[in-house]
């Protein structure tokens, strides 16, 4: 059976003379109640973690509820590196906002999964004063992302851990470095430590030097080795000065800002973590040794916190950078076993670290690692052509969730900021890692080739069991196989302008032909049900294709008569 799916926001209807005044009442009156129940269809349920139809052992994310369908997220990052360590919220910008302009484009790129930086600093940047007005931005953020059937990601965001050491992260206070002047950062990538501007932070100039000019010639991440930065790490995770508490205690404080928030899916402990200080202790540095000896105690900490406020949320937690193809070397999820269905591995899959075409023995250790510690597994970093190449296609196989680096820049520089000794810019701070995203500056629309490739077709929701789906950009040609269930609407992400742009509509085709079919062009979004009293396939295949041919908007026969607008 086919469709062929033409034309505006639309649910099926029959077909209403147009000059009947009462029939064109009744029918606005239908599209307005049908506009209504797909608006609060769309907003999130609280999600948790099932194992999937294969019987591989693998974990998939279920909505809560009465239709327990199976979500795939398509994410993107929100981060902002400096000051005000939020994006700009009251009115739009290419660079720095996240306003009602972005959510839509947001939309028709097909994310339905934010990963937001809560950072540490916003929240707290004196120790034990918490920022109140912050927490309530982060709960606005939120809040707005669910009405557009978004959810969202928090994030503990650093890179070189603090200003301290040209990156960010924790709080100034929590910034322990070597206590020795004759240590402080850079060295060793330095015979001698950098000078600090007035903020006592080392200038942006320093920051470039040490960046272009150390042993490792590998830009920013090369200043991860240096003694100060590494004993900083060391000091998070083993409690000194009470820290690692400090750090539970924030995670308490944020879950605690966004309760009650059912699109909230997780909270990312950390990003990309070191290993602790490896001049002391050499041994933290084969793959897996850090990720069991220094990350792991430490999240148990930070799940005991978390837990204590907030007892459903999924925990998302990750290794070090260089696990690459070795297991990660955690024996248990933060929360130990019991709270394995409440937890998620997190990776990321950027060249370097990880060499060139290995996605896919480095997604299989990944799923491996997930089965033995029994969590859930999603990829919330990756970029460029590598994700959209080599990563994307293997995830969509397997209906696997990623999170793109990432919307916007988040930061905006001017003369005043590039010229000042400042790390931060006007808007935020551009440095550890920023753009990729399809926003250049000035631009009042996303760049459409980004766009493309972030927009590809998919089923971000499943009243079934997903088996497999696929993407033929060329051919311009998708595939999903699912085991149906009886109840429950199963949705594709299609966006026809993007996916198909020299289309005149779109081409559905579905076996067996137990379901109806509807199309919502603004949504972007091609839902299958069950048809009433008929019964349940063990399997199902869907294929969506471009139609090219307005003779073929009607199919003889077919129980949907499509509309064209």
């Amino acid at each position: 059976m086919f469709f062929l799916l033409h034309g505006s926001s639309f649910c099926a209807t029959p077909e209403l003379h147009p000059g009947v005044s009462m029939a064109f009442f009744w029918f606005v009156l239908f599209l307005r109640l049908c506009q209504r129940l797909v608006s609060a269809s769309a907003l999130p349920r609280k999600v948790t973690l099932h194992p999937a139809a294969d019987g591989s052992g693998n974990k998939v994310f279920v909505e809560e509820g009465d239709q327990a369908r199976e979500l795939v997220f398509h994410g993107t990052n929100v981060i902002v590196k400096g000051p005000p360590w939020l994006p700009k919220r009251d009115s739009f910008d290419p660079l720095t906002s996240l306003v009602a302009t972005d959510f839509k484009f947001l939309r028709d790129a097909g994310i339905n999964l934010l990963r937001l930086g809560a950072m540490w600093p916003g929240v707290e940047p004196q120790r034990g004063q918490y920022d109140e007005k912050y927490l309530r931005a982060i709960r606005g953020i939120v809040q707005e992302a669910g009405h557009y059937g978004i959810y969202v990601l928090l994030d503990m965001h650093q890179d070189l851990l603090s200003e301290r050491f040209c990156g960010e992260g924790v709080p100034k206070w929590a910034a322990h470095g070597s206590g020795s002047s004759r240590l402080g950062f850079p060295v060793p990538l330095w015979l001698h430590p950098a000078p600090v501007g007035a903020d006592g932070f080392p200038t942006r100039q320093t920051c470039a030097q040490v960046f272009g000019d150390n042993p490792f010639n590998h830009g920013w991440p090369a200043a991860q080795g240096s003694y100060a930065d590494e004993e900083a790490y060391r000091n998070l995770y083993l409690n000194t000065d009470n820290l690692t508490d400090a750090w539970g205690a924030y995670w308490a404080k944020v879950a605690t800002s966004v309760a009650g928030l059912d699109n909230v899916l997780g909270f990312e402990l950390i990003n990309e973590p070191f290993a602790g200080n490896a001049f002391r202790d050499p041994l933290l540095l084969p793959p897996g040794a850090a990720d069991h000896l220094r990350l792991q105690p430490a999240y148990k900490t930070l799940a005991r916190y978390i837990r204590e406020v907030d007892t459903d949320t999924l925990i998302f937690f990750g290794g070090v950078t260089w696990d690459n193809v070795h297991p990660v070397g955690f024996t248990e999820p933060p929360g130990g076993q019991a709270d394995s269905n409440r937890s998620v591995l997190a990776y990321h899959y950027y060249m370097p670290p990880q060499p060139k075409k290995s996605f896919q023995r480095y997604m299989e250790q990944r799923q491996h690692d997930a089965r033995r510690l029994g969590t859930g597994l999603m990829m919330t970093e990756s970029c460029c052509g590598g994700l959209f190449d080599e990563v994307i296609p293997e995830l969509a196989s397997s209906g696997q969730s990623w999170i793109h680096w990432e919307w916007k820049d988040w930061c905006r520089e001017d003369n005043s900021t590039r010229n000042s000794t400042s790390q931060n810019a006007v808007w935020g701070a551009c440095k550890t890692g920023f753009g990729a995203g399809p926003w250049p500056d000035g631009a009042t629309k996303p760049d459409v080739n980004v766009m493309t490739r972030l927009a590809i077709p998919y089923a971000p929701a499943i009243a079934g069991r997903f088996l497999n789906s696929s993407w033929n950009a060329s051919a311009q040609t998708y595939k999903l196989q699912f085991r149906p269930a009886a109840r429950g609407t199963t949705e594709i992400f299609v966006n026809q302008a993007l996916a198909f742009p020299n289309s005149t509509g779109i081409h559905v085709e579905v076996e067996p032909p137990a379901f109806d079919v509807t199309y919502q062009l603004e949504a972007h979004m091609i839902q299958l049900k069950m048809k009433p009293r008929t019964k349940v396939p063990s399997t199902a295949k869907l294929s969506v294709s471009a139609a090219t041919r307005t003779s073929e908007s009607s199919v003889p026969g077919s129980t949907f008569e499509p509309i064209v607008v």
